[in-house]
């Protein structure tokens, strides 16, 4: 038997465990520790003072953890193992791995925090906490790819498509499809993102998966098709760690205080984070002429909205990592004549994104590069959304981009 209590110690969330954990327990202990993975914890002391006894089975709970922490920049702290279960973690060749405290001097040393990295700002605006590293960066280019005009009537065809070679794109965001004909592709045009090279979207077909192609080594001789996008490649001009004081933070809540972190008449925004809740939206089919309402009607009129796009009645998604890629802007009002019309008409911001499988994020802006490029590269992409304003996040990175306009 097995009995878990959340616990803190030091400063820090943890468990303390009692009894026995082994073959038949270690579901109950994954799971203690899979919740506080979950809720954002990146350092956990483990208490063992109480377990009487721990197989290899067990041990690989802790081991689990302990990797999955790492890729993160976390870590389990063993405290006050008894000696029984000590020997195990010996005999294992373990121990090694992990931080162990024998007692509460100990365990307050290594639980000790780590001072800031210098070029690192702490900074407080709208009830959202930031960690901003600020960088030396000249503005990018926001470069336009296709238009807009044709979507509401769904009446794009073969001429309107725009092929961008891989190689040359960086971050974007529009609507796009895969594939070597338009014949082929012309019914998959959904919500589409570039990240780091790699392209991912939402085939707008029923039940579809999202699909990408990654370009890990930006060597591609391949092209993306877009009936519309907006891209821009460069340095960030700034780097930096988000968290809500109390609670999650709205999208549309951090949208706009990024805009305060990095003065420029437009920024480029690639945000990683973790869900607490999308609301996003989608096509159900291809914008283009063989789908086209009859008697010119508009796609996202109220009688035919329904039809186009996939619009869930409630948040989904809690736990996922997401990456996204966006425009915005300080005020849609006062937006450069050229922007406004990548922006919706009542938000100040655009932000297409590729929803992740569940895990933790690394959130030290330092890693934010490193981080980027782990989930592409190691997660599995679920779906392709615009995001909406209320889309709820517990905290993650981004990476802005000064654009000139």
């Amino acid at each position: 038997m097995l009995e878990i209590t959340a616990v803190e110690l030091a400063g820090l969330p943890g468990c303390r465990l009692s009894g026995r954990l082994d073959g038949l327990t270690v579901a109950q202990a994954q799971a203690g520790l899979d919740d506080l993975v979950a809720a954002g914890r990146r350092t956990i002391v483990m208490d063992l003072d109480p377990l009487t006894y721990v197989s290899s089975a067990g041990l690989r709970v802790f081991l689990m953890t302990q990797k999955l922490l790492a890729k993160v920049g976390g870590r389990l702290i063993i405290f006050r193992p008894a000696t029984a279960v000590l020997q195990v973690f010996q005999l294992s060749g373990l121990l090694k791995l992990f931080d162990v405290a024998d007692t509460d001097e100990e365990l307050e040393r290594l639980c000790r925090p780590e001072p800031a990295a210098p070029a690192c700002r702490q900074i407080q605006h709208d009830g959202v906490a930031f960690s901003l590293i600020e960088r030396s960066a000249p503005p990018a280019a926001l470069v336009s790819h296709g238009s807009q005009d044709k979507q509401g009537r769904a009446a794009y065809d073969r001429q309107d498509v725009v092929a961008v070679p891989a190689d040359g794109m960086t971050m974007a965001a529009g609507l796009g499809a895969f594939g070597e004909t338009y014949d082929e592709y012309k019914q998959f045009f959904g919500e589409s993102l570039v990240i780091n090279g790699s392209f991912f979207y939402q085939p707008a077909v029923p039940r579809a998966g999202a699909d990408c192609i990654l370009n890990l080594d930006a060597a591609a001789t391949v092209s993306y098709n877009f009936l519309h996008a907006f891209a821009f490649r460069g340095d960030y001009a700034a780097v930096c760690a988000f968290e809500g004081h109390d609670g999650p933070v709205e999208l549309e809540r951090l949208m706009a205080a990024l805009t305060k972190l990095c003065p420029a008449p437009a920024l480029g925004v690639v945000l990683l984070a973790e869900s607490k809740g999308l609301w996003g939206m989608s096509l159900q089919k291809a914008p283009i002429i063989d789908n086209q309402p009859p008697d010119g009607a508009e796609i996202f009129s109220p009688e035919l909205f329904a039809q186009w796009m996939n619009f869930p009645v409630e948040p989904a998604d809690f736990g996922h990592i997401v990456a996204g890629v966006g425009l915005a802007v300080a005020g849609r009002a006062v937006a450069p004549a050229r922007l406004r019309p990548w922006l919706p008409a009542d938000a100040d911001f655009h932000l297409h994104a590729a929803v992740f499988d569940k895990g933790p994020l690394d959130k030290r802006p330092e890693r934010f590069a490193d981080e980027l490029a782990r989930v592409v590269a190691e997660l599995e992409p679920r779906k392709v959304q615009h995001l909406l304003g209320r889309s709820r996040l517990t905290g993650g990175l981004a990476g802005l981009v000064a654009l000139e306009v």
